[in-house]
This record gives C-alpha cells, structure tokens and sequence, in this order.
C-alpha cells in the first residue's frame, strides 16, 4: 500500500462517553482492491495493517494470528452471525484503533480467523474489518476520485452536498438497508430492501425466503450452482443468474449476474432483510453515509455506463 499523508485540522471531542479526535476536514486514504483497504495500527503497534472497510460489519475484526502476535486476548466469547452461517468468537475489549492522526478507543474486538477471506487465492489476506464502529461516529464521505474517506461532524459541512441523491435508509441492527429493484427478463419487476454492503463482492445477493417467496430458481434462466464462503467460515450453495436490469438510484444496469442464496444458515437464510447489495453496483458512486440522520447520498462515477461486471 501506498504511504500517503493523512490531512486533518483537529479538535477534541466527545461521544458515547469515548474521547475521539475529530475533524470537520479529515482525510483517511485507501486502497481500492475489489475492497476499500484501510492501512491502521492498533493499540500501541507501530505494525501497518490491511483493514476491509464494510459497512455491512459492526464491531471490528481482526485476524487471530495478528492478535496472537500484539498480545490482545479476549475477555469473553459471543455468537456471530455471518452470511452463511453462526459461529463463536472471542472478543478483547478496550482495544484502539489507529489512523494518523486520530484514534477509535474502547473498542470491542472480534478474534477471527480471517485467512480465508481474499478475493483470490494469490491475494495477500485482510488483517481485520471495520466499519459501524466508525460510520457511526461521523458523517462519512467515501470519494474515489481523491481514494481518501473524509469524515464530517454535520452533513452541511460537506461543500458538494447538492450535486448527491439523498436516499432515506433503515437498519438491520447496524447495516443500513436500502431500496433495491430489479427486472427480469420476461418483465417481472420485483422490488426488496437490501443491507448496503461495501464488504460483499457482488452486485445483489438474494436471501433464500426472497428467492422461494419470488419462485426465481424457476424464474431466472442459465443458473449456474457455486458455493460462499463467509465470515464464519461456513459455506454454503449459492446460483448465479442473470437479470434483465437492475435499477438503484434511478440508474438502470442491463444485463446483470446476481447471486440466488440457498443457505440454510446465517444472515442470508432469515427473513430480516431481502438480501446484500454489493461493491459491483456500490462503487459505482460517491458515497456519503449519515447515520445519524438515516440517510445516505449517492453520486454517479464517470464510469457509471461501463458494464456491471461480477468479481
């Protein structure tokens, strides 16, 4: 990864009863490798770390062999619940992650195995996740003309604001779920709320209800059968299809693969949500994520005309 200098006019502040440095004009930089890559430290490490920013992810991860290597020990085990399935994990609490020139303290860690989730198998593996836990914080600017991250204390401190589409978002605990639609090809619109999941390489996931509520293994033409791997480490049978379009932010993507679960387990075999939307289809915009206020503001790239292409 790239060093690259991290801009920021500071001033303290104080949220959830947790000291952070905040900035109305701070930059984080990052790597766009299918992911968002953040380069952290943690605690007092001076060890330079590869972190997924997900906004589909609520407390941080970070891999077992790195925690094993700085020391962090969890204090107690809880259930997680990935896209294919539950697992138990330790968890180090009062941990800290550092940027350059601010730092999230009192974080609660989840200890995971995390070498199995690269986007080939000759990628250098992710060394943790992060995501509500600074979302949640700030007002979140995702740019990929600079490839920084910028953070806001208020949304009307973003100077471009009027050139978004601002979109009202709910939750499933601490994802946020959008709108999506999509058309098959013999015409059928169907229409489901989706986690925005900049974690999830794809374009749109299915959950298994919304598939057999849809009958779209019936519906959808040239299935072909695969499998997932998710978080937990549990696979599960997934089949690709594709869809005449897909609309998102009143933008129309012809001919797109998507991804029908068939998990039985996890995230993607409930009836919470209808499915994940994922980075073949998100990063084609700008992104602004306000949480606070339940919305999030989108912004075509100039390469928002080249075809959805499926990682």
């Amino acid at each position: 990864m790239k060093s690259q200098a991290m801009k920021c006019f500071t001033v303290i502040v104080f949220l959830f009863s947790q000291a952070f440095i905040f900035s109305q004009d701070c930059e984080i930089p990052f790597e766009e490798d299918g992911w968002i890559i953040l380069e952290v430290t943690v605690n007092d490490s001076s060890e330079k770390l590869r972190f997924v920013f997900d906004t589909g992810f609520g407390s941080p991860a970070i891999d077992k062999s790195i925690a094993d290597k700085l020391g962090i020990k969890p204090k107690y085990i809880m259930p997680n619940m990935g896209v294919s399935g539950a697992a138990v994990f330790g968890v180090a609490s009062k941990q800290k992650i550092n940027f350059e020139d601010f730092s999230l303290k009192r974080l609660d860690f989840t200890i995971a195995d995390l070498s199995h989730i690269k986007l080939s198998p000759d990628d250098e593996p992710i060394q943790g996740i992060l995501g509500y836990s600074l979302i949640s914080k700030f007002v979140t600017q995702i740019d990929f003309k600079s490839r920084s991250i910028k953070l806001y204390e208020k949304i009307k401190d973003i100077n471009d604001l009027n050139t978004y589409t601002k979109h009202h978002i709910g939750f499933d605990r601490t994802s946020p779920v959008i709108p999506v639609k999509f058309t098959l090809e013999r015409g059928k619109e169907i229409s489901g709320n989706f986690i925005f999941d900049t974690g999830n390489i794809g374009t749109l996931d299915l959950s298994s209800p919304f598939v057999d509520k849809h009958n779209l293994v019936e519906e959808i033409k040239e299935i072909r059968v695969g499998s997932s791997l998710g978080f937990t480490g549990h696979e599960s049978k997934i089949l690709r299809g594709k869809v005449k379009s897909i609309n998102f932010n009143n933008i129309v993507f012809d001919d797109v693969t998507i991804t029908l679960s068939r998990a039985k387990k996890g995230v993607l075999s409930q009836n919470i949500t209808d499915g994940l939307l994922g980075v073949d289809i998100l990063y084609k915009f700008h992104i602004i994520l306000d949480y606070k206020n339940n919305a999030i503001y989108l912004k075509p790239k100039a390469s928002i005309n080249q075809p959805v292409k499926l990682n």
